[in-house]
């Protein structure tokens, strides 16, 4: 099927990304195992040298209560974005968006039973993000957090990590075909 496009410059690469990102989208939900048609990514350089790179969770191992909330608030940043990623899904989970979406960022001063009710409402959400109806293109079944609910500080530690491994192996679960995200100038 043909693209009827007018002969300026603006329209052809509007319609060049819209025929690839088509092309890529349906070669993935019929040949691959991937859930995501591309890593939500953070993107960088400039219009003649465009690049991206992976959405990630870069907070250090979380050993102390204050790096618990830091890896927790990086986490629950990483997944709000991510699930809202119409380019990496099928569509953007919307259910599990709306979790995470109400989540605040926990205070540094967060007590543990504060922290360990967002990281268990975080892994919550997550899990069921992985099988979210129609939001993936396969579901994933390989990055389910596993680990026990938050209940003090070295489970919290544990469950903290377990999120950041998990959340960031389920992104960059992908084909490498970039998805081209125009926009209007």
């Amino acid at each position: 099927m043909a693209l009827q496009v007018r002969s300026i410059p603006e329209a052809v690469a509007y319609a060049l990304a819209t025929a690839h990102n088509a092309s890529w989208r349906a070669y993935v939900a019929a040949n691959t195992s991937f859930p995501h048609a591309d890593i939500t990514s953070t993107p960088s350089g400039d219009w003649q040298h465009p690049a991206a790179s992976s959405l990630q969770v870069t907070a250090a191992a979380a050993t102390t209560l204050a790096l618990v909330i830091t890896s927790a608030n990086q986490a629950l940043s990483v997944m709000q974005i991510h699930f809202a990623d119409a380019l990496a899904h099928a569509t953007s989970d919307t259910t599990n968006f709306t979790t995470v979406d109400a989540l605040d960022q926990l205070a540094s001063t967060a007590t543990q039973g504060a922290t360990d009710t967002q990281l268990n409402a975080m892994k919550a959400a997550f899990n069921l993000h992985l099988a979210q109806n129609s939001v993936h293109y396969t579901n994933d079944t390989t990055n389910a957090i596993v680990a026990a609910d938050a209940s003090d500080l070295a489970t919290s530690e544990t469950l903290a990590d377990a999120i950041k491994a998990a959340v960031n192996a389920h992104i960059t679960f992908a084909g490498d075909t970039q998805l081209l995200d125009v926009k209007a100038p």
